[in-house]
C-alpha cells in the first residue's frame, strides 16, 4: 500500500498468521518485521524488496526444514534472498524445528 511505504517497524506478532502476503514487498523502508508466536512455515522470496530490512523475529512459528533437496513440494523455508537481498543482521528462529546447520544447508 502507498500509504505505508515510509513504515520502518512492524509487529504481528501473536496473529495466527499463516503465510505472508507477497504484497510484504511494498514495505520498502521497513528496518524491523517481528512475526513471533503466529503459523509461519515459510517465508516467500518477495521479502526480497524488503532492501533496509535489518531485523527479522519468527520466534514459535512452524519454520522447519524436512529434507534439504528443495523442491516445489519442498519449498526452503528461508529463501537466499532473505541473505542477499536485505541487511538482515538479527534472525530470532528461537522456538521453531530447525537447527543452525539445516540454516547453512537451506542457504
Amino acid at each position: 500500500s502507498p500509504s505505508l511505504v515510509k513504515l520502518e517497524k512492524l509487529d504481528l506478532s501473536m496473529n495466527d498468521i499463516a503465510a505472508l502476503p507477497l504484497e510484504i514487498e511494498n514495505l520498502v523502508a521497513l528496518t524491523e518485521l517481528n512475526l513471533d508466536q503466529n503459523c509461519i512455515v515459510s517465508i516467500p522470496d518477495s521479502i526480497s524488496g524488503l532492501k533496509k530490512l535489518k531485523t527479522l523475529s519468527l520466534q514459535h512459528n512452524q519454520i522447519c526444514v524436512q529434507s534439504t533437496k528443495f523442491s516445489e513440494k519442498n519449498l526452503q523455508p528461508l529463501p537466499k534472498v532473505l541473505f542477499t537481498d536485505t541487511l538482515v543482521v538479527d534472525l530470532n528462529l528461537r522456538g521453531n524445528q530447525i537447527t543452525n546447520g539445516q540454516l547453512v544447508c537451506a542457504c
